[in-house]
């Protein structure tokens, strides 16, 4: 079997992209989309595995791939703010519920945001953000399995 970091996420779904190739008349969402799925996975760059599993792409590969750039730095940024990778994780919401079939990585993500959830003080963020991150967190840690 080759390396997953290799391929691409197409290749690792076995889906091949059907509509017509996106123009730049297309919105940019779609045009990431097809781009994304043609790149190795292990060539992502962080914004690029952000964007990938808001759109619940291939969560099984890229989720783990989120959760080791988190064990340094739960709140890093990868595009936007601090802490937009995790805030992707905390939102994720296929169907089946990914979350409730990886109990493991959900306790990891967990366990790492309270290791470093007193960091959130040291952001300069309006008080109603940081109030909302952690809100996002509890509700997670709440739903489905631990």
């Amino acid at each position: 079997m080759e390396n997953p970091l290799r391929q691409s996420i197409s290749e690792l779904g076995d889906w091949t992209w059907t509509e017509p190739v996106p123009t730049p008349e297309d919105s940019t969402v779609v045009r990431t989309y097809y781009r994304l799925h043609q790149k190795p996975i292990g060539e992502l760059e962080l914004q690029e595995l952000k964007f990938l599993i808001l759109q619940n792409e291939a969560l099984e590969f890229l989720v783990p791939m989120a959760l080791k750039v988190l064990e340094n730095d739960v709140f890093i940024e990868a595009e936007y703010y601090e802490g937009d990778l995790f805030n992707a994780l905390v939102q994720i919401n296929d169907s089946p519920l990914y979350w409730a079939s990886h109990a493991h990585e959900k306790r990891t993500l967990i366990d790492l945001y309270n290791q470093q959830k007193e960091r959130l003080q040291t952001f300069e963020w309006p008080e109603d953000m940081r109030v909302e991150m952690a809100n996002r967190f509890n509700d997670f840690a709440k739903s489905g399995a631990n």
